[in-house]
């Protein structure tokens, strides 16, 4: 009978190609993982893994392990996870996949709110580009995302739950001199450096639409973005002490705003710079616990857009 361990380091070593790293990820020594490997081997009469110049790699008797290996691995993550599922908010762990700025901004209270009422639960967010989480999602490495949702591709294995709309405005520094321009142009605008994180496909059209064609042609040549950062908490400070520009949902710099360290940009049609939304694999049970966020997600998330709506009322 194959133990789970040696299927786990098969797998180990088929990602990584090298004996030395897989046993480094693994938290084993080489040779551990060595005669792991040679116990499946002689389990199974076969040869399981070929060196070459390349490194490790599976014959065709490892392939077909291989396979069913991964299977196994997360048929056994999945039973773990339905006996933690039993024990409620009390105890286990959460795994929340955060894209790097909206989202994180909206999860982070969420985050304080539900540590703060469930103290024996384990929070385990992980921060990454949103393109990317849904493949964590495939490989239960998270229990559902909190991602910019407009660019996603549809997928009939994933579940998806859009939270409100947010306005988007342009942000510069105080005294900086677009401050003093009643009614500036697009090309007025963007020369200065423009910061922020990779901008879905639709704004940035919308935003070179709004340009003269010889300004857009030298945007396209320079690139729209001069200082790319995905942190939305170091790109106010790059903006409160520079002349670069940058585009926020509402909520996350109305605290700024309101303080007089950050202004906005008049007269600047932003355009959507995306929905933000709750990804899940649609036949994986949610736990009490991810219920219990989600839910107060989306009690945040409305906090945050009767806010925003407040202070556009004031403006006016």
């Amino acid at each position: 009978m194959f133990e789970l361990r040696h299927l786990r380091h098969a797998i180990g070593l088929a990602d990584h190609q090298n004996y030395a790293r897989a046993a480094q990820v693994l938290h084993i020594s080489q040779p551990a993982l060595s005669r792991s490997i040679q116990s499946l081997e002689e389990q199974l009469g076969v040869r399981l893994f070929d060196r070459d110049q390349g490194g490790v790699q599976p014959t065709i008797y490892g392939n077909l392990l291989l396979g069913r290996a991964r299977e196994i691995d997360l048929a056994a993550s999945d039973l773990l996870r339905e006996v933690e599922l039993a024990k409620g908010l009390a105890q286990g762990e959460l795994k929340i996949g955060v894209g790097p700025w909206g989202a994180a901004a909206l999860a982070g209270d969420v985050v304080g709110a539900m540590s703060r009422a469930h103290p024996q639960l384990r929070l385990n967010l992980v921060i990454g580009p949103w393109k990317e989480l849904p493949a964590r999602l495939n490989a239960r490495q998270i229990d559902f995302a909190v991602v910019n949702i407009s660019e996603m591709q549809s997928d009939d294995e994933l579940d998806v739950l859009p939270l409100r709309e947010h306005p988007v405005l342009l942000l510069c520094r105080a005294g900086h001199p677009l401050t003093y321009l009643s009614n500036p142009s697009m090309a007025q605008v963007l020369k200065y450096p423009l910061a922020g994180p990779e901008m879905p496909q639709r704004a940035t059209e919308l935003l070179l639409s709004e340009l003269p064609a010889d300004v857009r042609a030298l945007v396209l040549r320079q690139g729209l973005v001069s200082i790319t950062c995905d942190s939305s908490f170091v790109l106010k400070s790059i903006v409160a002490q520079s002349d670069a520009i940058t585009f926020f949902n509402a909520f996350m710099a109305l605290d700024e705003i309101q303080a007089g360290v950050l202004k906005v940009v008049p007269s600047i049609n932003a355009g959507p710079l995306g929905q933000f939304g709750v990804v899940r694999l649609r036949r994986r049970s949610l736990s009490s616990a991810a219920q219990t966020f989600i839910s107060m997600l989306i009690d945040h998330d409305k906090a945050m857009s009767d806010r925003e709506k407040i202070f556009f009322s004031n403006e006016n």
